[in-house]
């Protein structure tokens, strides 16, 4: 059996791989339906906020919107409710209109959030408009997810996105077809066919996808598996300065993908069913979206933690430290992929150069920015103390430790380096003491004395005493 999870929270990961797939996505038909602009609640605190808008009924009654997950509502970006409006203030059409969904402007959640309902365009009549709804939300990494139904093959004269209260004569709504944080349905994939299919693959059959060049979440040494690759045959491109058919054409015509986790690795919607695929990640953190998407196509990639993080860090925000590791060498030994020893190791000045850079940043992200440090609480962002950490001199060698709580006072990457050298000196005198106490330990096991006492021992025991 091929082993495909190279990961340090083995069960958390065996656990989020479950099928996620739920019953069909049906299609109904509302009269009189109303289509709300999305307003931000403020009752809701979390990352970038629950909304009030998507479908209603005329009375109000709320009908469709977005939900990231099927299993529970007022997750981060989920439209759940509706509200109510002044009838002068409510736009009337004498129209039967489709309802295609919430548009969020950051490419991740455009190419999973905003195609939910996309899967239905294509069967939908063509003398119907299709309507959409935006977030008031601005992206660092935008993206306008109606580019995908322009690659539809869409009309896009028939395509409009409402920003006032528009009450319609009828609003088909498709269900959705995407909770990326828990669910899918089979009819999602009909979207990335389509678009695939309309397409033409470029003839590149080994690709590695990198992040190095996204500037928005610092990543480090991503070139050492560029490099590590490109020896293999492995054509290295940089997804955020393609353009999206591009970005897809690539992915089509692969055979064997190699791609750190992230947005850029959603793009497998648009791979081959039959596709090799290896999902780099960045940090401990599992990303079901990812895991539900491989599911939508079909595929079982390997999951690999290839990062050398010295310190936690959120999976949204790094910053990421990439290089090999025991994770990275069990994975090549399982695909067979040969390698020379000089290749698992990297130089001591540059590893101590790029933990210091690490540092500084993760410094400047959360020791320095108190409002960021709320990520940590959550109880599902791990540290684990390896061989090849700069912090594992502090911890007990295979053991993990949970970050329960906020940092109370931060420290400066000085401070964390001379507590760094303090523990690297004190482990050696105790790794001292442990040999001269082994020493001693076995000299007397192998004396007299010890071996004619043995059955006395072994009595002690037997009743009870120490």
């Amino acid at each position: 059996m091929v082993q495909r999870l190279f990961v340090h929270d083995m069960k958390k990961w065996q656990a989020n791989c479950r099928s996620h797939e739920i019953d069909h996505a049906q299609v109904r038909e509302y009269e009189r339906a109303i289509i709300l602009p999305l307003r931000k609640k403020p009752e809701f605190d979390t990352r970038d906020g629950v909304f009030a808008g998507g479908c209603c009924s005329e009375n109000f009654d709320f009908i469709a919107g977005r939900r990231r997950r099927f299993t529970s509502e007022h997750a981060n970006f989920d439209v759940d409710s509706a509200y109510k409006v002044a009838s002068e203030d409510i736009v009337y059409r004498d129209e039967t209109v489709v309802f295609g969904g919430c548009l969020i402007n950051h490419f991740g959640h455009a190419l999973l959030d905003g195609t939910a309902r996309m899967w239905y365009l294509t069967d939908a009549p063509d003398n119907i408009k299709i309507v959409f709804l935006r977030y008031p939300y601005e992206s660092k990494v935008p993206f306008d997810a109606l580019k995908f139904v322009e690659l539809m093959g869409i009309d896009m004269n028939r395509v409009e996105v409402i920003d006032a209260p528009t009450q319609f004569a009828k609003v088909i709504v498709p269900d959705e077809a995407m909770y990326p944080a828990d669910a899918y349905r089979s009819e999602y994939i009909r979207t990335f066919d389509c678009i695939r299919d309309r397409i033409e693959p470029k003839d590149c059959r080994k690709l590695y996808m990198s992040r190095r060049r996204f500037q928005l979440r610092p990543t480090l040494n991503e070139e050492y598996y560029e490099s590590f690759f490109e020896r293999r045959g492995y054509t290295v491109i940089f997804p955020e300065t393609l353009s999206i058919e591009d970005q897809i054409a690539y992915v089509a015509g692969a055979d064997d993908i190699v791609t750190s986790i992230g947005s850029m690795s959603h793009l497998l919607l648009f791979a081959k069913s039959t596709v090799t695929a290896t999902i780099l990640n960045r940090s401990t953190q599992c990303l079901p979206g990812q895991i539900i998407v491989n599911q939508v196509r079909g595929i079982e990639p390997f999951f690999v933690d290839a990062f050398r993080n010295p310190l936690p860090v959120p999976h949204v925000s790094g910053p990421f430290l990439f290089g090999p590791n025991r994770f990275f060498k069990a994975y090549l030994d399982e695909r067979g992929i040969a390698y020379e020893d000089g290749e698992l190791h990297m130089d001591a000045e540059l590893i101590r150069k790029l933990n210091d850079d690490f540092l500084h940043m993760w410094n400047e992200a959360y020791a320095d920015n108190r409002s960021q440090l709320s990520m940590f609480k959550e109880g599902t962002i791990r540290f684990y103390a390896e061989d090849y950490a700069a912090f594992a001199s502090a911890m007990v060698m295979g053991k993990e430790a949970k970050i329960r709580r906020v940092i109370a006072v931060p420290k400066t990457v000085e401070q964390l380096n001379a507590e760094v050298r303090n523990r690297d000196a004190e482990i050696a005198r105790l790794e001292s003491e442990l040999r001269k106490s082994r020493a001693e330990v076995k000299k007397l096991r192998n004396s007299k004395s010890w071996k004619v006492t043995a059955p006395l021992r072994a009595l002690m025991r037997l009743f009870g005493e120490n």
